[in-house]
């Protein structure tokens, strides 16, 4: 029978999971057990020794992370590991490798632990082991489209593109579109209260809807006080005005009409068939008309109009950066060609670089229709100019898509070396913003700021802000979300330099760090970065925010959940 304590502490090495405690108490049992010495040696080849020696994270990843993972499997921990074994063999040491595989499991845990380079960067290579973000798996729609869309509530907010739960939607003014995970597709107009049952179900308690219902979503029902509808494919529309006769119209298809609680049989309407509900009665509408209702292509229209203006209007205020006195940087990504490999620097008057060069990226499209952004998602993708000088404080903002935290660290704005006071700026794997800035010490002497895991998978693939601030006359370090703050900390007061900068990546000029650890990649989009040489003001950067958010939607969302 296996020692149960063994297996855990086993798993928790190969996860790279271990306390200095634990580790110790693993070292000894593999010392004084054969058994535990085969166990080991047989749960390391099947997790992947090489995996186990180069500290990877283990999981799932995207083809081209793997092939990027095994070219640099021969880095330095792998280097090192062939080292030691080469000097064992020197020592006499060869009946190791002709022994029993519990001895050979030894020597690797040993090699591993003794002999693992100390990385010159921000924590002493410790993996970033904040536990991730539990995700929600009990979504049972997407709000997948919106116009003038303003929220009756106080709880949480809802953007164009998040996964719906089930519970209500308070619709103040505005319209949106909901596509259930049945199939089902909803155009809520507002004022309108809509409750979302589940896949297959919603209720009405006032407002207009439309709903298109396919084939593999036949059997979709609406609910509201009176009555029960239940789609058969594959459109109709509900109006269920506040005090005035509630209206079911079917354009395709037919629908189901049943009224709660009552004996009388089903009405089934076919197309071009509407029923008027007054006084508990249903009367036959002598015609429908599907104007009366928001088309899907109305929606789409609107909408499309709506982020136009936004455009516009951000393009005009965008322009009032370029003329700050401490904006060293500002990269807009408007106005360039597919065929240009740089950037243009937009600040007047600065001592950074005029331009920035592109490496790797490819151009795609930003947070409006036709705006411009960068698409990091190669190993070399980055975007790397020069800034010199030495300043008191700065401010980091950068509007991106984030698409995936595959690495342990995701680089957004770094520099590649480890002279005091320099700063780095990036997310790590667990969805936390960190700002680290090198001070006079030893090799691993950084002064960080992370917040919480606040860029979590529900945020993958939209539009947001960061921002990082360090204001040196404050002696204070404040990380943004969205215009707001996430983390903030006292911090000790130095000059910071730059010198050449990397956005979306990092090439260390110390070689001796890990493969893995120097693997640093950004995946995802990029369409504005703004760098200043002064500390922004909480007020400023929620402005910028308001100024650059893809949507107009100032009030808040309100869903009440079960």
């Amino acid at each position: 029978m296996k020692d149960e304590r063994l297996i855990v502490l086993l798993d928790a090495f190969l996860d790279a999971t271990l306390s200095a405690e634990e580790k110790q108490e693993l070292e000894r049992m593999l010392l004084e057990s054969d058994a535990a010495r085969r166990e080991f040696w047989e749960r390391a080849s099947l997790h992947g020794w090489t995996y186990a020696a180069a500290k990877l994270t283990y999981g799932a990843k995207p083809a081209e992370e793997v092939a990027r993972e095994r070219r640099g499997l021969r880095g330095a921990p792998f280097e090192a590991f062939e080292s030691w074994l080469r000097r064992a063999s020197r020592l006499g040491w060869k009946m190791i490798f002709a022994g029993a595989a519990g001895t050979a499991a030894v020597v690797l845990w040993l090699g591993i632990r003794a002999l693992q380079p100390v990385p010159l960067d921000e924590d002493d290579g410790v993996a970033d082991l904040t536990p991730l973000p539990t995700v929600r798996t009990n979504y049972i729609a997407t709000l997948t489209r919106g116009t003038g869309v303003v929220w009756d509530g106080e709880s949480n907010n809802i953007e164009i593109g998040s996964a719906l739960a089930a519970g209500w939607l308070h619709l103040k003014s505005g319209a949106v579109q909901v596509e259930f995970n049945s199939g089902a597709r909803v155009i809520l107009e507002g004022p309108a209260s809509l409750e979302l049952v589940s896949a297959r179900e919603a209720r009405l308690d006032f407002g207009k809807l439309s709903a298109r219902v396919p084939e593999p979503a036949h059997g979709f029902k609406v609910y509201t006080s009176d009555l029960t509808m239940t789609d058969l494919g594959t459109e109709f529309g509900l109006n269920r005005p506040a005090n005035q006769p509630m209206k079911v119209e079917v354009f395709e298809g037919k629908v189901e009409v049943a009224k709660n609680g009552a004996v009388q049989p089903v009405q089934v309407l076919n197309a071009g068939q509407g029923v008027q509900v007054n006084a508990q009665q249903m009367q036959p509408m002598s015609a429908v008309d599907p104007r009366e209702f928001l088309s899907v292509q109305d929606l789409a229209f609107r909408e499309s109009e709506e982020l136009r203006t936004r455009y516009a209007d951000w393009r005009e205020s965008d322009a009032e950066l370029n003329y700050d006195p401490a904006v060293l940087v500002h990269l807009n990504f408007e106005d360039q060609s597919d065929a240009e490999r740089n950037l243009i620097n937009r600040a007047i008057g600065t001592r950074a670089s005029s331009r920035a060069m592109i490496l790797g990226c490819d151009w795609g499209e930003g947070r409006w229709p036709g705006k411009g952004a960068l698409e990091f998602n190669g190993l070399n993708d980055r975007v790397r100019l020069s800034v010199p000088g030495v300043f008191d404080s700065l401010t980091y903002l950068a509007w991106l898509r984030v698409d995936g935290l595959p690495n342990q660290r995701n680089g957004l704005a770094l520099v590649n070396t480890f002279k005091a006071g320099q700063v780095h700026w990036q997310i790590r794997r667990s969805g936390s913003l960190e700002m680290a800035v090198r001070v006079e010490g030893g090799k691993t002497a950084w002064d960080h700021l992370v917040s919480p895991p606040v860029v979590t998978r529900e945020n993958f693939g939209k539009w947001i802000q960061l921002a990082a601030v360090f204001d040196g006359s404050r002696g204070r370090m404040v990380l943004y979300l969205n215009g707001r703050e996430v983390a903030s900390k006292a911090s000790k007061i130095l000059p910071l330099t730059l010198g050449t900068l990397e956005l979306g990546n990092w090439t260390p000029a110390a070689r001796n760090t890990s493969a893995d650890y120097r693997i640093r990649d950004f995946h995802g989009r990029m369409d504005e970065f703004t760098l200043l040489g002064r500390a922004m003001s909480p007020e400023e950067i929620r402005r910028q925010y308001e100024l650059g958010k893809p949507r107009d939607t100032t009030a808040v969302a309100g869903l009440k959940r079960f």
